[in-house]
């Protein structure tokens, strides 16, 4: 259930992202309180444990992964909220599986669109519909 429930904000937010090259906060809030209900959901129903360290870890993580975002521009920081929330419904190990899938897919697009002329080197893409394509795949292929 939370699988669908994340393949469903993902693919509103990529719509909104390549549409508006913007996701709104109202988005990424909800999204966070329905990672946590689903958290909440799998411990009281007896499906997952929480693990304390792991949630701590990936505070952790997107914090600092936000604070770069915002520093250096890479990446919004909507990007990387989204992997945190990825990263609190399905874990880290799965959570690392798209990110990097994702950064894959980008970079082959990227490189496509760069080659043909379609793209410039100071040109931004959203990248949360490729997190999106790569949470499907990660998903599918476990």
């Amino acid at each position: 259930m939370g699988s669908l429930i994340m393949l469903t904000g993902l693919a509103i937010m990529s719509f909104m992202d390549i549409k508006r090259r913007a996701v709104p906060v109202y988005m990424i809030i909800v999204m966070s309180i329905l990672a946590i209900g689903i958290k909440i959901a799998e411990y009281i129903f007896g499906y997952k444990k929480v693990d304390v360290y792991e949630m701590f870890i990936i505070l952790v993580i997107t914090t600092v992964f936000v604070v770069i975002c915002v520093i250096s521009h890479i990446m919004g920081a909507a990007d990387a909220l989204v992997m945190g929330i990825i990263a609190i419904v399905t874990g880290i190990k799965k959570a690392t599986s798209v990110f990097f899938m994702a950064l894959m897919f980008v970079s082959i697009i990227s490189g496509v669109l760069l080659i043909i002329k379609r793209l410039k080197r100071k040109d931004t893409i959203p990248f949360i519909p490729f997190i999106f394509i790569s949470y499907v795949g990660v998903m599918i292929c476990g």
